[in-house]
């Protein structure tokens, strides 16, 4: 994520939020509801130890604001002089809008490299990167689902990623 410009953090579970937070309170504590073992929270993002553990894997994107601005603001020159900067031009006033689909498509690009151990030969790989790159939408909506607000774990919203299998 970290590659998309104006990225400026990344978190999964509790993330920053947890740092306030004692290991007692954001820890994950493993149970069993009816035949199933699950967690009582997913305070973790569904990652523990690097691993899935079989929750809901959700994470947040942080963007810095946009810097270039329709108001003047003081700088220095290349020649150390100080001088006022006035943009001119079209600039987005904010990136929210193209960040969605771009986050989604990184998500994408990452989960596409933990395809199955059976698609590592190289045409099988290939023939399934194409597969995934001409319908998308079948391929990958079902793992991800955008939530932009009241994500249980992460009261600032952020994407959810759900495998439906």
């Amino acid at each position: 994520m970290f590659s998309i410009n104006a990225v400026h953090g990344f978190d999964y579970g509790m993330g920053f939020d947890g740092v306030a937070m004692k290991g007692s309170e954001q820890n994950d504590a493993f149970i069993k509801k009816g035949e199933k073992i699950t967690t009582a929270t997913n305070r973790s993002g569904g990652i523990q130890g690097g691993i899935s553990n079989g929750q809901e894997v959700y994470f947040r994107v942080l963007f810095k604001p946009v810097a270039t601005i329709a108001k003047c603001q003081h700088t220095v020159d290349v020649h150390g002089q100080e001088v006022i900067l006035e943009a001119h031009g079209r600039h987005d006033p904010c990136v929210l809008p193209r960040a969605v689909p771009v986050v989604e498509a990184m998500t994408a690009i990452a989960l596409m490299d933990f395809l199955p151990a059976s698609t590592r030969g190289f045409s099988t790989r290939i023939t399934r990167i194409e597969r995934i790159y001409t319908d998308w939408t079948s391929y990958f909506q079902p793992l991800l689902t955008a939530k932009s607000a009241k994500n249980p774990q992460s009261p600032k919203g952020g994407f959810c990623i759900s495998a439906q299998s």
